[in-house]
């Protein structure tokens, strides 16, 4: 037996091999010399490695002894070592990944190989971990039988550490080199932080990675994109860090690269922090932040839906990845800067060249032009994503989106604009400043929409532009210098075109008026010369459908019997489309056809659009094929008394409102002559029927009067005055006129009463009243009052009608406003005409209304008597005109009455 003794370099003691069974024979020195070079081999590991132990395990009693190095690295009793202790004493301090490997090596040393070799963690009583080397050989006796295994233990920590950095090192400068490849063909930032995300995502095997940018302000942080896995949801967007949590925000901004291994167990977050990160599939996790000239600029995070242990190998990757992405993406951002300022530069180029060819496009634009195409020329020439032009309607007073274009390559949806914005159109507008909003993609703005920046510029009176472009900061001083250059262009352009269309509209409005005055004049003339009504309506509708203001025209008649309006002339219209029509009045004149509202508002009926308008009835689409878009239907109305209704059509919709007035004029005309006619009938006519009425108080001035001074009252004549006033002049009994003056100073209705002419037995009174008479209801279209008188609560009249007038028809329209009238008697009368009627009619065919109203005032008043009643002085005043107008009235009314006494001779 021979045993090895040797000496550490490091003083550790002496070192015991090994115990070998060496025969002296010749044959086996070449056996020995061989295991001395191993010896000695080992021993240079040994002394290479550092600490060194022996131990012996005793085969036979399971007991293992060791010096105090063994017994120092398994946290063992030094004494208890020397001693001998349980081989399980031992394995228990392995660690729990190595025991197997450990103990196969042991069984394998005694079952087969005599030989024994293990690296494992061992961890002592201090919770120090260490890496060891152990090796063995197994020992026989004479026999042949096992009887112990020797072995030596080295400490192989430190080279352990060595090689952990060296594939660390390894693994870094790999995956450098896999994340350079693949950032460098990169050119777009945001492609960039995704391409790095994508990579260290798959390298560490993570569920989620991610570049952030961190705002000026500190807290706002953006994340362009993000990699992601599985059902984890990506966080690309807007966020703020005070919602990470104190800890994780205090760590960022100070530097430090925050490991987490698992969220629920950081004391540091409170249970409402650890709720949103739970939300968002966070357990595990690391953020690198990125600390540039004293702010925090940056930070890169990874992290893991379930908890893991972090290495100090991923750790490094992720910090390497922060860097180089953060270092990548200033560089291609500074390159794109570069590159966008002279993509702007040529872009501005271009701009100029797109305006200049705007400005000449919209030079002879009109208004609805330039309307149409602001919007598309300011996304042309801005080369933005979209534009609007908000138009303001000086008719409406109103602020409207008029039109509105986008690029393209953009959904509309995508860009559009906060419900509020248009309420800051209108501010632009009223404050005629430009806004510019170039960071839209803040809370106060968020509306999910795509667009970053906009701006919008005041037109003056006629709208707002509204520009916006989905980047951030487009409209710096350049962008907004060429935006007010579009603006002036636009508004000059927009005035220029508003002014010649004004002067095209003034002069197409002194043509349509020289139109109208010409064929007012032909309808004038028309009426002088026609004797009858079919006459005048022929008269009236062929000029009006042979007119290039209308397409054609008719005129119907009202029958009050049966509540209904039938054609009875018409002029440049389709015969079936009129003869066989019957229009029923209805008992409101809400949503019926606008002919028999006219009956029942007395007031003119316009159809803007007879193609949208279902007032019109079955025949609208009739209409509509004769060139006929829009219409005006106008009472034929003359002291009350309605004498038909005038429908005019018109090509064009919305008819011009000067249409509406000459037509409501035309048809008070045609009334009148109408009136005029049918008068000119009865006063020709041998036979009349006289009717005598009774009305039981009627409620009229006279009749209030009558009753309220206790006197009968004669109507003798009306003479009407300006605004709506009449003169009425009637007589009383000479005996009541202080009755009669009392009572009238108590009549709202009566302005003035005055007593003009008296007798021994009557007083002649004129009073000026604001309210309609009894007058005007009896002397219709077909009758001429002969006497009227008033006693008391009664009033009764003597109504000449002609021999073919429908009685009952006349009486039901008295009964509309009197219903109290009675027909007393009724008879036939012939009249010659020398008549004293007749004679009357005579002399005022050939006066105007107005000479007639002079002229009969002038009567009644007592002008003519000698001494004068009243002066012509004061018949001016009654006149409300000068003296001088009242002679001239006078005596050309004197003339003409003079002219028939004395021209036939």
């Amino acid at each position: 037996m021979v045993r090895l003794f040797f000496q550490s370099n490091s003083g550790c003691g002496w070192l015991y091999w090994g115990v070998f069974n060496i025969v002296i024979e010749v044959t086996e020195r070449k056996e020995v010399e061989k295991e001395l070079r191993e010896a000695k081999e080992q021993l240079e590991v040994a002394t290479t490695a550092g600490s060194v132990g022996i131990w012996v395990w005793d085969l036979e009693t399971d007991l293992v002894t060791a010096d105090t190095t063994v017994a120092e690295t398994f946290g063992i009793d030094s004494e208890t070592a020397a001693a001998g202790t349980s081989l399980d004493d031992y394995i228990a301090s392995i660690h729990q990944d190595d025991k197997d490997q450990m103990q196969q090596a042991l069984e394998a040393a005694v079952n087969e190989t005599d030989e024994f070799e293990a690296e494992y963690r061992v961890r002592n009583v201090n919770g120090n971990e260490r890496w060891v080397l152990a090796r063995g050989e197994v020992e026989y006796d004479a026999n042949g039988n096992q009887i112990r295994m020797n072995g030596a233990l080295l400490d192989i920590t430190e080279r352990k550490h060595q090689e952990k950095e060296r594939r660390k090192q390894a693994e870094l400068d790999a995956f450098r080199v896999t994340l350079i490849d693949e950032l460098r063909p990169i050119a777009d930032p945001v492609e960039m932080q995704h391409e790095a995300a994508r990579v260290i995502g798959e390298q560490l095997d993570v569920d989620r990675a991610l570049y952030g940018e961190v705002l000026e302000d500190g807290n706002t942080n953006l994340v362009h994109a993000d990699y992601y896995r599985g059902n984890v949801p990506s966080l690309v967007g807007k966020h703020y860090l005070d919602e990470y949590g104190q800890y994780i925000t205090e760590g960022f901004q100070a530097g430090e690269t925050l490991v987490i291994n698992d969220f629920s167990t950081v004391s540091e977050l409170g249970d409402e922090e650890q709720t949103r990160y739970l939300q968002m599939d966070i357990c595990a996790w690391i953020g690198v932040p990125l600390i540039k000239d004293g702010r925090l600029t940056a930070y890169f995070i990874v992290n893991q839906s379930t908890s893991r242990e972090w290495t100090d190998t991923e750790i490094a990757m992720i910090e390497e990845t922060a860097e180089r992405t953060w270092a990548a993406v200033q560089r291609t951002q500074a390159e794109q800067a570069l590159q966008e300022s002279e993509k702007r530069l040529q872009q501005t180029n271009a701009s100029l060249e797109r305006l200049n060819a705007a400005n000449q496009e919209l030079i002879n634009a009109d208004t609805e032009a330039i309307s149409d195409r602001v919007a598309e020329l300011v996304l042309d020439i801005l080369n933005v994503e979209c534009a609007a032009l908000w138009h303001y309607d000086e008719t409406t007073g109103e602020l409207q989106e008029n039109a509105c274009h986008t690029n393209s390559e953009i959904d509309p949806v995508a860009i559009r604009l906060p419900d509020q914005f248009s309420e800051q159109v209108w501010q632009t507008f009223i404050g005629d400043d430009i806004d510019i909003d170039n960071d839209l993609d803040t809370p106060e703005n968020a509306s999910g929409s795509l667009l970053r920046s906009r701006v919008l510029v005041p037109l003056g009176r006629h709208g707002v532009i509204c520009a916006g472009s989905t980047r951030a900061g487009t409209f710096d001083e350049q962008t907004i210098g060429l935006v007010e250059t579009i603006a002036a262009t636009v508004k000059t352009a927009w005035d220029r075109a508003e002014g010649e269309q004004e002067l095209k509209r003034q002069n197409q409005e002194l043509e349509r008026l020289d139109q109208l005055n010409t064929l007012i004049r032909q309808i004038d003339q028309a009426l002088v010369r026609a004797d009858t009504v079919t006459e005048i309506d022929q008269s009236v509708c062929e000029r009006l459908a042979d007119s290039d203001l209308f397409e054609f025209a008719w005129i119907g008649e009202f029958d009050a019997i049966r509540e209904t309006i039938e054609p009875r002339q018409w002029a440049g219209i389709n015969s079936r489309i009129v003869e066989d029509r019957t229009i029923t009045i209805d008992d409101s004149a809400t949503n019926q056809n606008p002919v028999a509202a006219t009956v029942a508002t007395r007031d003119p009926q316009v159809v803007a659009d007879i193609a949208t308008d279902r007032r019109i009835g079955s025949c609208r689409e009739a209409i509509l094929e004769e060139g006929a878009r829009s219409c005006i239907s106008i009472p034929l109305l003359y002291e009350e008394t309605l004498y038909g209704v005038l429908t005019v059509y018109i090509a064009q919709p919305q008819p011009n409102e000067r249409n509406q007035h000459v037509l409501d004029e035309l048809g008070r005309t045609v009334a009148h002559a109408i009136h005029a006619a049918q008068k000119q009938e009865t006063a020709q006519t041998d036979s009349v029927v006289e009717l005598t009425l009774q009305f039981q108080a009627p409620g009229t001035v006279l009749a209030r009067l009558a009753r309220d001074a206790d006197v009968k009252l004669q109507f003798k004549g009306i003479v009407p005055a300006k605004n709506g006033f009449s003169h009425i002049f009637f007589t009383g009994d000479q005996t009541s006129g202080n009755e009669i003056q009392n009572a009238g100073a108590d009549l709202s209705e009566i302005t003035a009463l005055t007593c003009v002419a008296e007798d021994d037995e009557a007083c002649m009174y004129k009073a000026t009243v604001s309210t309609s008479t009894i007058v005007s209801q009896l002397a219709t279209q077909k009758g001429a009052v002969r006497t009227l008188i008033f006693d008391r609560n009664t009033a009764v009249a003597v109504v000449d009608l002609p021999s073919a007038a429908d009685v009952r028809c006349y009486i039901d329209d008295l009964q509309r406003t009197y219903s109290s009238v009675q027909l007393t008697s009724r008879r036939s009368c012939d009249r010659s005409p020398e008549t004293v009627q007749d004679v009357q009619m005579a002399i005022k065919e050939p006066l105007t209304d107005r000479q007639v109203g002079v002229l009969k005032l002038a009567y009644l008043s007592g002008f003519f008597e000698s001494p004068r009643e009243n002066t012509g002085q004061e018949i001016a005043d009654m006149l409300d005109v000068s003296p001088p107008t009242f002679t001239q009235h006078l005596r050309a009314a004197q003339q003409k009455v003079f002219a028939l006494t004395f021209d036939e001779e």
